[in-house]
């Protein structure tokens, strides 16, 4: 927190001028810090030319508990988003093993109940407020940051989405406890209970295990496609708890002057059943055409590893990978992809892997459930041809 001795301030003002996040309001010239909304960042501190200001170092705010499982709500124009449904499976999961229940929080001008109901969790803290219908990430991490210390939940989770990353690490900072961002896997401690939150690091060459030992809530983001979204069928009903907050957490910071919405894509990679993918083994332009003429013979959507949207034969939308997008279809083929590490963890939850590669040895082929030895320029034709005389490949 930010303390202010009277005695040395000499009501300049630059200290309100400083803060980033407008968390000191000068009230009959004596500036008022807003706790709520001081992340702690210290720039006012640097600011003042009289050391009026001080920063002062708190531990964490919530102490260790064996408290609930709790998920961030993030909504879009159709309800919950669909991450909020594979976080719920994976909070599921957690639950299970740490013996604790599940809760997700949502915040808007319209809460979606009854999807909320389909979640599996067993209780939804709700915020409904008309200044809640735009998302504001200074706004909702005071809203979300006042729920988590007054429920003490062990565990908040979100989705690695760009509202996720704009909201909880102002959350994790208000809050004093950390955040794994990106998270591929999450498990519980089966001795200490405490969350383990593997995410890659080093440029995706390795994958690290976090914790948080120390201060409560453990914080993570999760990338979308990483859970499998689980059906649920639940026993009953999730408990409902209506939250109202103080008007002075609520208010704007910023104006909405327009809202424009991002034009559909073409290629829809995480909804895809059938992914073909092309990769650097393709060569080029050309051999990225004929990876695209048999993903359109066979009704699958074309996608790319990163070299292949590097040298620019396919666009970023398409891209499979730790950089790209996440995927769980039900039939993936790897068309000239060695198979490093940053795109495996982008699609190695498919139900079914079918490599093509001259190189036998490369991780693609040693993973894959069929793989194909040779150049894709020999074995595409021949799928091809098969395909329109409806016989099977030769071996």
């Amino acid at each position: 927190m930010i303390s202010v001795d009277l005695k040395k301030c000499r009501r300049c003002g630059l200290c309100a001028k400083a803060c980033p996040f407008a968390a000191i309001e000068i009230q009959e010239k004596v500036p008022v810090i807003n706790q709520e909304a001081c992340t702690n960042c210290g720039a006012c501190v640097e600011a003042c030319k009289f050391n009026a200001l001080e920063k002062i170092e708190q531990q964490a705010s919530i102490e260790r508990t064996d408290g609930d499982i709790w998920i961030f709500g993030e909504c879009d124009e159709n309800g919950l988003a669909p991450v909020v449904y594979e976080l719920a499976a994976k909070a599921n999961q957690l639950a299970r093993q740490a013996n604790v229940n599940t809760a997700v929080v949502i915040l808007g001008n319209k809460i979606p109940i009854q999807q909320a109901q389909r979640l599996g969790v067993g209780k939804i803290i709700a915020v409904q407020h008309e200044k809640l219908a735009r998302f504001d990430d200074r706004q909702a991490a005071n809203v979300l940051c006042r729920l988590v210390k007054k429920y003490n939940p062990s565990i908040l989770l979100g989705g690695a989405t760009a509202i996720g990353r704009a909201l909880l690490p102002r959350c994790a900072v208000k809050l004093h406890t950390g955040l794994t961002a990106d998270c591929t896997e999450l498990s519980i401690d089966p001795v200490t209970r405490i969350l383990l939150q593997t995410r890659p690091a080093f440029g995706g060459n390795i994958l690290a295990t976090i914790v948080t030992e120390n201060h409560r809530p453990q914080m993570a983001t999760v990338r979308p496609g990483v859970v499998k979204a689980e059906k649920t069928t639940p026993q009953k009903e999730a408990d409902i708890c209506w939250e109202t907050v103080p008007e002075e957490l609520l208010d704007y910071s910023f104006q909405w002057i327009d809202f424009i919405p991002k034009p559909a894509e073409t290629t829809n990679l995480r909804d895809a059943e059938v992914i073909v993918a092309a990769g650097y083994g393709c060569q080029g332009p050309e051999g990225v055409k004929l990876v695209a003429e048999f993903a359109r013979a066979i009704g699958a959507t074309l996608a790319a590893s990163r070299p292949v949207v590097d040298a620019g034969w396919l666009q970023y939308h398409q891209q499979v990978g730790q950089t790209g997008t996440t995927i769980q279809p039900k039939l993936y083929i790897a068309c000239g992809i060695s198979g490093a590490i940053q795109h495996w963890v982008g699609m190695s939850n498919a139900d079914k892997i079918i490599a093509i590669n001259t190189d036998p040895d490369c991780q693609m082929m040693l993973n894959a459930d069929i793989a194909i030895k040779g150049n894709i320029f020999d074995i595409i034709p021949q799928a091809m041809d098969c395909i329109k005389k409806n016989q099977p490949l030769a071996k």
